[in-house]
């Protein structure tokens, strides 16, 4: 049998919903996926996707594009985030006249920037002022190579600035002051739609 693609906004409104089934909340979000090719942003309520967008910003073209010369200086970070929120304002008009009460992060960026905040105790939450930190401790490492950060395994190293960047400008581009990280991403939403039979 063929292999079914499914595109960038089912994708979106899949990981909302598999969000939406985990955290079980009633409330407005705002869920955020940095992949490796593409970001996906979401905003709805429980099973209703109000705004889906799949953004062509991922951690490993941006890696590609952004710090293709391995150096974690302030030039390249602002590069990357600048290309970024170019990117996100092109859909931006789309949630400003929605109201959201929760920003959600599923993805692998924000799992790693939480275990850095879970390691050093930085921060109560996932805020601005911590990816800033977390910025910052990357510049001092100045390459990837040399990327040594308490609390960030080695896994995730390769791509690690790059999807802080992404992380930054979407902070940036919707005046977002801290976010949650959900449990919930893309296989919960299709486990969620099977038995809801969506």
């Amino acid at each position: 049998s063929p292999i079914n693609l499914i595109s960038g906004i089912q994708e979106a409104k899949t990981i909302f919903k598999g969000v939406a089934f985990t955290e079980n909340t009633d409330k407005a979000l705002l869920v955020m996926d940095i992949g490796g090719a593409s970001t996906e942003l979401v905003l709805g309520q429980k099973n209703n996707v109000h705004v889906a967008n799949s953004l062509n910003i991922g951690c490993v073209t941006w890696l590609s594009h952004y710090f293709a010369d391995g150096l974690l200086n302030e030039y390249n970070f602002n590069n990357a985030v600048n290309a970024a929120k170019q990117v996100i304002s092109t859909v931006k008009t789309q949630y400003s006249n929605q109201q959201w009460e929760l920003t959600l992060g599923a993805s692998g960026t924000i799992q790693a920037v939480n275990e850095v905040n879970i390691a050093q105790k930085l921060a109560d939450t996932l805020s601005y002022d911590l990816l800033q930190n977390i910025k910052q401790q990357c510049i001092a490492c100045q390459s990837i190579e040399a990327l040594n950060i308490v609390g960030l395994e080695d896994s995730r190293k390769p791509v690690f600035a790059s999807g802080l960047a992404i992380l930054i400008a979407l902070f940036e581009s919707f005046d977002i002051q801290s976010m949650q990280r959900s449990q919930g991403a893309l296989r919960e939403g299709l486990i969620s739609m099977m038995f809801s039979g969506q």
